[in-house]
């Protein structure tokens, strides 16, 4: 679990305790969801839902939550060729925000979307 865990320890320094219904979304969607969050709670909550889902899933479910971290949520290479053949035709500061944004895997994004968590767990 080392590598979920760099993908997430910002989130893992004080308990939580949440006491709803579990999110029975699969892991996947979960870490879309964790993207796209706006509030601290609900980053919050479905950090913890990651967590607990994969903590509790099968072999194959972990293997298949991996897969879909190096895939989906990684880089685009059509969009990063065409940012960098953008950058050498004009070196501006907005190209060259674009093409280092585009560089980075969106499964990097991660621990900053949970690290908006205002209370985070300790699970890992």
């Amino acid at each position: 679990m080392s590598l979920l865990a760099d993908l997430l320890s910002p989130l893992f320094d004080r308990r939580y305790v949440f006491k709803g219904k579990r999110d029975e979304r699969p892991l996947t969607e979960l870490c879309k969801a964790l993207m796209s969050s706006q509030g601290e709670v609900s980053g919050a909550v479905i950090a913890h839902e990651i967590l607990d889902g994969y903590a509790t899933a099968n072999p194959a479910g972990k293997r298949a939550f991996f897969e879909f971290l190096n895939s989906e949520m990684d880089i685009d290479a059509e969009e990063l060729a065409r940012l960098v053949s953008a950058y050498k035709a004009s070196k501006t500061e907005a190209n060259y925000r674009k093409l280092v944004r585009a560089a980075e895997p969106k499964r990097q994004e991660l621990p900053d979307a949970s690290i908006r968590c205002p209370e985070p767990p300790i699970s890992l």
